[in-house]
């Protein structure tokens, strides 16, 4: 490397194919207590655990051994998940503490049971003073007005949430509670991502998907609206559409420069 690359205060990360996206968010992830859930080691013939380890946990969310007579099975992740079917539950763990010029991208998957009426919550709150952060979504089944994800009936959903701190700098220093909350839902697959990195970010509206990353034409997002966690973009950052297709959604760039 020149003596040139070396001044620039950040160096473009790397990404060497075939890596499947998922292994790439997990080789830079915050580790999370129990992020898939597998604890304790469940099976069928002993399938209920009552509470979450490494969470705290207000309600009575337990763990579950997915089996195929019960929704939400199978798991997205591993073979054991959070079953809720209840209202008022939650879960909550410490995270890392705030740099600058950093984001923090969360994410989840979720199943609304089907006894009832779902909701969510899912925030990045600072732990000093439990504000919620510039990274949240909820959802409610029975008021389309309160809804900012949706998630269908009968599947699993990737969830996305986060911030990046050039927009929150009175958080800085301050540690991050992640913080999961709702009724009549399965929750598994938890992770953090701390990203500090330059990248391309590709999007497609036909062979896009928002469980991508985004990193590689091969795993482009499909709407613009999964750019929102890593808004302001850093310098050296570019966006990348797909030739030939139609974007129809805003894309709202802050920042300078």
């Amino acid at each position: 490397m020149s003596q040139l690359q070396k001044s620039h205060r950040r160096e473009r990360c790397l990404r060497i194919e075939p890596l499947e996206p998922r292994r790439l968010l997990a080789a830079i992830g915050y580790p999370l207590v129990n992020g898939g859930f597998e604890s304790p080691e469940l099976d069928a013939a002993n399938s209920w655990h009552p509470t979450v380890d490494g969470w705290t946990v207000t309600g009575t969310p337990g763990t579950t051994y997915e089996t195929s007579s019960a929704e939400p099975s199978p798991a997205t992740e591993g073979n054991q998940s959070v079953f809720a079917d209840s209202d008022g539950w939650t879960l909550s763990q410490s995270g890392p503490t705030i740099s600058a010029n950093t984001r923090y991208i969360l994410t989840l998957d979720v199943f609304p049971l089907s006894t009832g009426e779902s909701e969510a919550s899912i925030q990045l709150r600072d732990a000093a003073n439990n504000q919620i952060i510039d990274g949240a979504a909820s959802f409610a089944s029975s008021n389309p007005a309160m809804r900012q994800i949706e998630l269908p009936e009968g599947e699993w959903s990737r969830v996305t949430v986060g911030f990046n701190s050039s927009r929150t700098p009175l958080n800085l220093g301050h540690d991050i509670a992640i913080r999961i909350s709702g009724a009549r839902l399965a929750v598994d697959n938890v992770q953090l991502m701390i990203d500090d990195c330059v990248h391309d970010f590709y999007i497609s509206s036909s062979s896009g998907s928002d469980v991508n990353d985004g990193f590689s034409s091969d795993a482009a997002f499909q709407d613009f609206a999964s750019l929102t966690p890593y808004l302001p973009l850093l310098p050296g950052e570019r966006i990348l559409l797909k030739a030939g297709d139609v974007f129809t959604d805003e894309l709202n760039l802050r920042g300078k420069g």
